[in-house]
């Protein structure tokens, strides 16, 4: 058994020099060994809340637990609140202000908090740095932050889908979602919002028939892919100013692709054939319309030649809305449209079988003059 003496800070001050002699001072509660000429050098020192300083390296052949007996690893950290490392700047009295904690939940998740609030991984670059699940993250900072690029975000290959200050993107080649929603707050609560916009750019130069359109694929009885139908908004004269452009609707027939109908920019619709809904199955209250009172009202509407105020160039020959209205209400629709609340239309089909009953009204009355 070796037995160290014990003395007081002043007594150890009057021992004589005994090199490598090993005192206890029971003033600072320390060891402290004679270095050949004092007993300055504190080897190691405990306070009574078994707080130990004056220790400069810790080596060891073992593991070092902290809190724990058994340590896992070479060195293992254990508390029971989890509040396991802390790393402080610049606080060797404990009450940091800048600090970053490592903690550990329950379940083993990792939690690191820094009083920044920010942490870096120095370095990371896209090529090296911060990897996920034994994955690099290739996106940079800036990809990364949505909104911290001032250009339009640019889709890249293995890069996160960057948008601008305004969130758009551009570049993005092919999506395929399962259900898309396109919801665009409008500028006034009578305002139309324009949620989606398609534009076509020429390979060189732009030239009469550049378009832009939407397929409609389906899949068929082999589990292929095909194109089912197109809807296509076509330029027909692209000088700036008087830029003219129709719609084209396109089906599959047969196999084969074919133009079904086009609108054009005065708003004509062109197409094979116009049927309406006439069945009797969906129908009902039907009364007979006498052939002397559909030439009645035929013969109380009148035609007139006219140009619309937003096509001064063409002349057209139809009936007034409102006029018509009072003979054959029927056919006029009054909705809000065009900024007017009683915006007039009418349906000419309606007309079409009022002319059916004329028809049957001067044959009989060909036949009653035959007679005669």
């Amino acid at each position: 058994m070796v037995v160290i003496n014990k003395y007081t800070s002043t007594q150890i001050t009057g021992l004589s020099s005994v090199t490598a002699r090993v005192v206890y001072d029971n003033t600072l509660n320390a060891l402290r060994f004679n270095n050949a000429s004092n007993y300055s050098n504190v080897l190691v020192a405990k306070d009574l809340s078994n707080n130990l300083s004056g220790i400069n390296n810790v080596i060891t052949t073992g593991s070092l637990g902290i809190n724990s007996s058994a340590p896992d690893r070479q060195v293992e950290i254990n508390s029971a609140s989890g509040n396991c490392l802390r790393l402080s700047y610049n606080a060797a009295s404990g009450s940091a202000t800048n600090y970053t904690d490592l903690t550990v939940t329950s379940g083993g998740v990792l939690n690191v908090t820094s009083s920044s609030g920010n942490v870096n991984i120095v370095g990371h670059d896209g090529t090296k740095g911060l990897t996920l699940g034994g994955t690099l993250v290739t996106a940079t900072a800036t990809e990364l932050n949505y909104v911290d690029v001032t250009a339009i975000g640019i889709a890249q290959a293995s890069k996160a889908l960057v948008v601008d200050a305004d969130k758009s993107i551009i570049g993005v080649n092919y999506l395929e979602v399962s259900d898309l929603s396109v919801v665009k707050q409008a500028s006034a609560n009578n305002a139309i919002a324009t949620g989606l916009s398609l534009i076509s750019t020429p390979l060189t130069t732009a030239a009469n028939g550049l378009g832009v359109g939407i397929e409609f694929d389906i899949v068929n009885g082999n589990n292929a892919v095909f194109a089912g139908g197109f809807v296509s908004c076509v330029s027909s004269d692209i000088v700036a100013d008087t830029e003219n452009a129709y719609f084209e609707f396109k089906l599959i027939n047969d196999g084969t692709m074919n133009t079904v109908a086009t609108l054009s920019p005065t708003g004509v619709f062109t197409a094979t054939t116009l049927a309406e809904t006439s069945d009797v199955r969906l129908k009902e209250n039907i009364i007979d319309v006498s052939a002397a009172e559909s030439l009645e009202k035929v013969l109380s509407i009148d035609i007139k030649e006219y140009n619309y105020t937003f096509e001064k160039s063409k002349r057209h020959t139809g009936v007034i809305a409102q006029e018509i209205k009072k003979v054959m209400p029927d056919v006029v629709q009054v909705e809000s449209k065009h900024g007017l609340d009683d915006f007039h239309s009418v349906h000419y089909t309606g007309i079409v079988p009022h002319l059916v009953n004329c028809i049957k009204a001067l044959k009989s009355e060909i036949e009653e003059l035959k007679k005669n």
